[in-house]
């Protein structure tokens, strides 16, 4: 017997994984593979891939899915708090973002107008210019990371300690 869906005929737990879920090899791959290639904690990956999927517990998400929470953002009652306000537009956050801008440790403030997008640029560009870019990738990615923690820190205590860097 030869497993059709495998080169070499074995069947494997991925392929077989693909014919339950109706994928098919040929289909296009998902375009953010890139992301389990990041030499960054695991912790950081999958934090980074719920904000690529939409799939961040932000208050809009949450309220999506019927929790009874408000949709309002913690920091600055925006009516909602989505991945795209909580890391790029809220107020008390582009001051996080000026601050390190500030103090030249980004060379750059964030101004998409999706989280998604600025990612993926950095990550499109990281592979263009090494070292430099690579170093900001990784810079933008635990400075998301340090939002989100403040962010679920004056969730879950009501209470907000600034988020500090330092050079």
């Amino acid at each position: 017997i030869c497993w059709g869906l495998e080169s070499s005929g074995k069947m494997s737990v991925k392929s077989a994984t693909w014919l339950a879920h109706g994928i098919h090899p040929s289909h296009p791959k998902w375009k953010y593979n890139w992301l389990w290639k990041l030499d960054i904690p695991p912790k950081l990956q999958l934090f980074v891939w719920q904000i690529l999927l939409g799939r961040l517990p932000v208050r809009a998400n949450l309220h999506y899915r019927c929790t009874g929470i408000s949709e309002k953002c913690p920091f600055c009652t925006h009516p909602s708090e989505s991945a795209s306000h909580l890391f790029l537009h809220c107020p008390t956050i582009q001051s996080f973002w000026d601050q390190h801008a500030t103090l030249a440790w980004l060379s750059f403030r964030p101004s998409p107008t999706r989280i998604t997008h600025m990612i993926t640029y950095l990550v499109k560009n990281n592979n263009k210019v090494s070292n430099l870019v690579s170093n900001l990738l990784g810079k933008v990615l635990f400075s998301l990371w340090s939002i989100w923690k403040a962010r679920n820190d004056y969730f879950q205590f009501q209470r907000f300690q600034p988020i500090s860097c330092s050079p």
